[in-house]
């Protein structure tokens, strides 16, 4: 792809996210979004306690309602976004929410992946892909949602966890921001070009009518 053509696609891609009516189309679907996303915490939360059921092992009353909370914390998070219909506000609440989640779960287990079923990659994976805000949003929030996991962890300073020495879980999630944050770089390019060719088609469809 030439300079000509790489400037052309970023000039169109930040018109679109200016345009009111581009994020209108962008985040038409963001009210089922969040609440898919938001069963999908429920049920990753919730799946540890059958997790730890089928291994026999037996989790601390702690950390039993620990995940109970944490469970109904999302749920309360979806019905205030259902009841004040700010769903854009609340979809970032929830990851933020679910990245302190993890923290905790360190803390309580001493693993800083607790589990690769809900390892922060899987939060990351999921907010890159599905999420449809601005690219650049997406990769700040995303940046800031490892910067509060890491910095939660430091604070707290767990014994049991080697934070930075862990040099797999680093790889991982460094490699998750850098693809996610291609990811939705390709993803609003694919809804700004939907956009502009609905309102191309719609200008056809016009067109037609008036003859």
């Amino acid at each position: 792809m030439s300079n000509s053509a790489i400037k052309s696609t970023f000039k169109k891609l930040q018109e679109f996210n200016r345009n009111p009516e581009g994020i209108k189309f962008r985040e038409q679907h963001l009210k089922s979004y969040l609440i898919a996303i938001s069963v999908i915490a429920v049920l990753i939360v919730s799946s540890i306690n059958i997790y730890d059921l089928l291994a026999e092992i037996q989790p601390s009353a702690k950390i039993t309602l620990f995940r109970i909370l944490f469970s109904l914390l999302f749920l309360v998070n979806l019905i205030a976004a259902l009841f004040f219909k700010r769903y854009r506000n609340f979809l970032y609440s929830s990851f933020y929410v679910f990245a302190f989640y993890l923290t905790l779960a360190a803390y309580f287990t001493g693993e800083i992946e607790h589990y690769t079923l809900i390892g922060l990659n899987s939060v990351l994976i999921i907010w890159f892909c599905l999420v449809p805000f601005n690219y650049k949003s997406l990769i700040l929030h995303g940046s800031l949602f490892i910067i509060q996991y890491y910095l939660l962890l430091n604070i707290i300073q767990l014994p049991t966890v080697s934070i930075f020495g862990n040099s797999d879980t680093n790889i991982f999630i460094l490699f998750t921001l850098i693809a996610g944050s291609c990811i939705a770089f390709l993803n609003n390019i694919n809804a700004a070009s939907a956009f502009y060719k609905s309102k191309e088609l719609g200008r056809l469809e016009e067109h037609d009518n008036i003859k």
